[in-house]
């Protein structure tokens, strides 16, 4: 069981620095277009009709609303990714050291990240039949 549970928490590991880069990435560009000098690009997509919104007013208002969205999705993908990468670290130390505390902790910051992978593998390096 325990080492089902550590292949599982290794492959969990490996896909938690896949979607760390996904999350760091998908922020940078949220950052971007969150920028101010994406404004003057965004009011001209409004105007064109090449942006589409379903916030009411003027352009320049809309623009800042957009923004101010994209700025928030930023925050929220960066403060995702901290227990993507912690979970990533704990994983590989929990895979090498056998502890019991360790995978508790996997438990919870895969929780936290919802990798689901990482739960099963430490509730499997948790259940031990030789205890």
């Amino acid at each position: 069981m325990r080492k089902i549970g550590n292949i599982l928490i290794l492959v969990g590991s490996v896909l938690a620095f896949v979607s760390m880069a996904g999350l760091i990435i998908g922020s940078i560009v949220m950052f971007v277009f969150a920028s101010p000098a994406m404004h003057t690009f965004i009011v001209e997509g409004l105007q064109n009709g090449t942006i589409t919104s379903s916030f009411n007013g003027d352009p320049e208002s809309v623009a800042k609303q957009i923004q101010a969205l994209l700025l928030m999705i930023a925050i929220i993908l960066l403060v995702i990714t901290l227990p993507t990468i912690a979970v990533a670290v704990v994983g590989l130390a929990a895979r090498s050291r056998e502890t019991q505390g360790l995978y508790i902790t996997v438990l919870v910051l895969a929780v936290l990240s919802g990798t689901l992978i990482n739960i099963i593998g430490s509730v499997l390096g948790l259940v031990d039949p030789k205890r």
